[in-house]
């Protein structure tokens, strides 16, 4: 079931995060005085991107692992949706599907030449590239001090959704505070007693 939520003149849709969950180094490295030690860390989709949309490859990129050595690396992943590690790897991309939506964590372990390792996970989110769209009319459309406002959502529209199946709530102040709660009911009134 889908749902929307509404600002004054303006829908709000809320962007999941994708955040490190976990490294896995016992001690500061460079801190510790060793500096040949490898950096694990990767991004995906070419860059700062948190979430990704389903269904649609995703290309995970460890190119912005550290490597002071400068010795070749090797590199492997682990998908927790899997569970089972990669081959090591000589390459430090690798493309996934992804198809469900949810959260998984990624691990990516390095090593160099000199056998020193390093690993970081991260956690991605995957969201429905198919988001509703948010629509609607309000009468009167400019109304007076006092006068009630008769908001209608009808013309909001979803792919994977009949439009009895999504749900609104509206925040007629645009302070960030929604004043009713999900419904499927699109129309919804208000008085406004001050200007503005």
């Amino acid at each position: 079931m889908k749902r929307i939520q509404y600002l004054l003149l303006a829908a709000l849709f809320a962007v999941l995060t994708c955040a490190d969950v976990n490294r896995d180094n016992m001690f500061d490295r460079e801190a510790d005085n060793y500096p040949g030690y490898p950096v694990a860390d990767f991004y995906i989709n070419g860059g700062t991107a948190t979430s990704i949309y389903a269904p649609q490859p995703v290309t995970i990129s460890a190119e912005s692992t550290a490597n002071p050595s400068g010795s070749a690396l090797q590199y492997r992943w682990l998908f927790a949706n899997d569970g089972v590690w990669t081959d090591w790897l000589s390459v430090p991309t690798i493309t996934r599907n992804y198809s469900t939506l949810g959260t998984e964590t990624v691990t990516l372990e390095v090593i160099n030449a000199q056998s020193m390792t390093d690993s970081v996970s991260k956690s991605i989110s995957v969201i429905d590239s198919n988001a509703p769209t948010a629509s609607f009319t309000f009468s009167p459309t400019s109304p007076g001090y006092g006068a009630t406002v008769t908001f209608d959502a009808s013309g909001s529209t979803d792919d994977d959704s009949s439009a009895a199946e999504i749900q609104v709530r509206w925040d007629f102040e645009n302070d960030g505070a929604f004043n009713t709660e999900w419904s499927a009911e699109k129309t919804a009134t208000h008085v406004y007693d001050t200007a503005g």
